[in-house]
């Protein structure tokens, strides 16, 4: 009997492993049927090809970490910019300079400006106790992790502007950012540019607006474009979601523009503690956010076939922009010769 009890287990182990067994090799089936699929990738995929160029990001069929892939170190400026966190010491640090003309400091204190106006103003964030009781309220109870961790930093960086009137003291940010862009400044002007974008694709909501606004959407994305600039990385990280048309879907353009600004400047790995700015504001996730690495953000969101496509999508834009001419990369940009800064 005893016996017979033993072969039932084991032949009922042994069924059960067979099941088990042919689940696991279906679910892979069905994963690699997934990252195969061209709804995912638009373009060609490139499995079971290796992804090799003389200038080739991937080795081995080994994808390489951003700290391998950088050319240049994170440029100090960007980096003291994008990690600071104190934006009113900043804007009074260069206030002179930039109203003396200089239009690179012209953008970045539109930048803090802009961020911290709004904020700024928020009867909550009139003291630290006041802070502390509205990151401790039922509404914020509701908010994800990076939200809380977003206006946490957020307000550590623009708290100095509290109780100012920042626009009689320092300017409107519109203002400066327009000083910028007159001046040629790639990242001004692509903000500019992109803003009339908008209006116009909202028109129903900005008649006024979008009334003066003589050139077409597709000029508007031919001149951002123009303004691609790789000494300026910034520029390339601007561009990464405007509705540039290079025939790859949108998830696999972003992270090739930011890729390539990631490559000639932009931090993009935090050290320690010290939170990116710009890179915590596309986080949407925990992990995301504690990993503070633009390189593993862009992990999380493609299968690896994207990735391997982004690389190439990356390298054919920086050619684009060193030859000044986009025609070959998407004859949907006219051949025009890229702005210098």
């Amino acid at each position: 009997m005893k016996k017979k009890i033993i072969a039932t287990i084991v032949g009922i182990s042994a069924l059960l492993l067979a099941l088990i067994t042919i689940q696991t090799n279906i679910s892979t089936k069905t994963q690699n049927i997934r990252k195969a699929s061209p709804n995912s990738i638009k373009q060609k995929t490139f499995q079971n090809k290796a992804y090799l160029t003389d200038n080739s990001l991937v080795k081995e069929n080994k994808i390489l970490s951003i700290d391998e892939v950088t050319l240049e170190k994170a440029k100090p400026f960007l980096t003291k910019f994008y990690t600071s966190t104190n934006f009113h010491g900043f804007v009074n640090e260069n206030l002179s300079k930039a109203l003396a003309g200089d239009p690179k400091l012209q953008f970045y204190i539109a930048k803090a400006l802009s961020e911290c106006e709004g904020w700024s103003k928020h009867p909550k964030w009139q003291s630290p106790k006041l802070f502390e009781e509205y990151m401790n309220s039922d509404f914020m109870h509701s908010e994800s992790y990076s939200t809380k961790k977003n206006i946490n930093n957020t307000y550590q960086r623009c708290k100095g502007f509290i109780g100012e009137n920042i626009q009689k003291k320092y300017g409107d940010a519109k203002n400066w950012y327009k000083k910028s862009s007159d001046f040629g400044y790639p990242s001004a002007a692509i903000h500019t540019l992109s803003e009339k974008l908008t209006i116009l694709q909202n028109q129903q909501y900005y008649p006024e607006q979008a009334k003066s606004i003589t050139k077409s959407a597709q000029t508007l994305v031919e001149e951002m474009v123009s303004f691609a600039n790789l000494k300026e990385p910034n520029s390339l990280l601007d561009l990464a979601y405007q509705p540039i048309d290079l025939g790859y879907p949108l998830e696999i353009q972003s992270s090739a523009w930011t890729l390539l600004a990631c490559k000639y400047g932009m931090p993009c790995k935090k050290s320690g503690e010290q939170a990116i700015s710009w890179l915590e504001n596309m986080c949407t996730g925990e992990k995301c956010f504690d990993d503070g690495d633009a390189f593993k953000m862009i992990q999380y969101r493609l299968t690896e076939d994207e990735l391997k496509v982004s690389y190439e999508l990356m390298e054919k834009i920086e050619i684009a922009i060193k030859k000044k001419d986009w025609n070959q990369l998407s004859p949907k940009l006219k051949k025009s010769q890229m702005i210098i800064y």
